[in-house]
C-alpha cells in the first residue's frame, strides 16, 4: 500500500523530544530497504501545509464557523471541532451571515455544520491558508495580505458584531459552550482517488492539540499498518518526503542495503 502519513512531526519543542522516544519497527524495517523518491521543501510558515500540497487543492473556498479567543496580545483560532456545532445552530448562523455575504457578492451554500462552500471573484488570486496552519495559534500571522482582504477583514468583523449578542450564542454560553464569533477561509483539499495514497491521518487532533503523549500513541498504530507498505510519505510542519521500495533489486543488492549506513525513522522524523 502507499501511506500519507500528515503531521508526522512537527517543529514543536516537546514533538521533538517525543520524536526521540519513538519505537517503529515497521518504519525501521522499510528505511533500510527504500529510497528517497521525491521531496517536497517548505517553510513553517508556507499557508499550505506539506500534506495538502501532496493531495493539491481545489477553487473551492470553504468557510469554517469557528471561535476566535482575544488574548493580550494576540487573536488565537480555537479548533472548530471543540464547538460541537449542531446542525440546527449552524443552519441558524448561516441565515443570519449569508446576507452579509451577499452584499460582497459572496455566494454561499451549506454543506454541513462546519463546512460551507463560498464563490466569488474575490477569491481569484487571494491567497488562503490552510485551517490547519490556524488552529491553535495567531490568526494575524495566517490572515491574507490586508491589501488584497479587507473585504474579508470588515467581514470578519461584521460577523463579530453581529454574533456577539446571537440568540443561539447566549444559549451556547449558558450550556457552557465556546461561542461562533468569526470564520475562516480556505480552499478544499482534493478529495483522495485510486490515483492518492491512503491518508492516515491519525495524528492530525492531537498534533493540533499539542497532546504528544496521545500523538506518541497515534504512531504505534499507525505503525502497526506500515508493515504493509510500498510506499510511504511523511509529511511534518516544513517538508513531506516519500519513500519507495525499488522492486528490481535482486536479492544481493536488497541484502548489501541492509548492512549499508541509513537515516533513522527518527532522524528523518526531526527534519520534517
Amino acid at each position: 500500500m502507499d501511506f500519507l502519513i500528515p503531521f508526522a512531526s512537527s517543529l514543536d519543542a516537546s514533538c521533538q523530544a517525543a520524536i526521540k522516544t519513538l519505537q517503529l519497527p515497521n518504519l525501521t524495517r522499510f528505511l533500510k530497504q527504500a529510497e528517497v523518491v521525491h521531496t517536497d521543501s517548505g517553510d513553517e510558515f508556507d499557508f499550505i501545509p506539506p500534506h495538502e500540497r501532496v493531495l493539491g487543492l481545489t477553487q473551492q473556498v470553504i468557510v469554517t464557523p469557528c471561535h476566535w479567543s482575544v488574548g493580550i496580545d494576540n487573536i488565537r483560532m480555537e479548533n472548530p471541532d471543540d464547538l460541537q456545532l449542531t446542525d440546527a445552530e449552524s443552519k441558524d448562523f448561516f441565515a443570519a451571515i449569508q446576507p452579509y455575504f451577499f452584499d460582497d457578492n459572496i455566494a454561499l451554500t451549506y454543506q454541513s455544520a462546519i463546512t460551507w462552500h463560498a464563490s466569488s471573484s474575490l477569491f481569484a488570486n487571494l491567497p488562503l491558508a490552510s485551517i490547519d496552519r490556524a488552529i491553535g495559534r495567531n490568526v494575524d500571522v495566517w490572515q491574507p495580505p490586508a491589501e488584497q482582504s479587507k473585504s474579508i477583514r470588515r467581514l470578519q468583523n461584521e460577523m463579530q458584531m453581529l454574533l456577539y449578542t446571537h440568540p443561539i450564542n447566549e444559549a451556547r454560553e449558558a450550556r457552557g459552550l465556546p461561542t461562533v464569533n468569526s470564520f475562516w477561509l480556505s480552499r478544499q483539499v482534493c478529495t483522495p482517488t485510486n490515483s492518492h495514497p491512503c491518508v492516515d491521518s491519525a495524528l492530525r487532533e492531537s498534533a493540533l492539540r499539542s497532546d504528544w503523549h496521545r500523538w506518541l500513541q497515534s504512531w504505534q498504530a499507525i505503525d502497526t499498518l506500515l508493515a504493509q507498505a510500498a510506499q510511504i510519505t511523511l509529511c511534518g510542519e516544513r517538508h513531506s518526503i516519500r519513500l519507495a521500495e525499488p522492486f528490481s533489486r535482486t536479492f544481493i543488492q536488497k541484502t548489501k542495503r541492509l548492512f549499508q549506513q541509513k537515516p533513522s525513522a527518527q532522524s528523518i522524523l526531526e527534519s520534517l
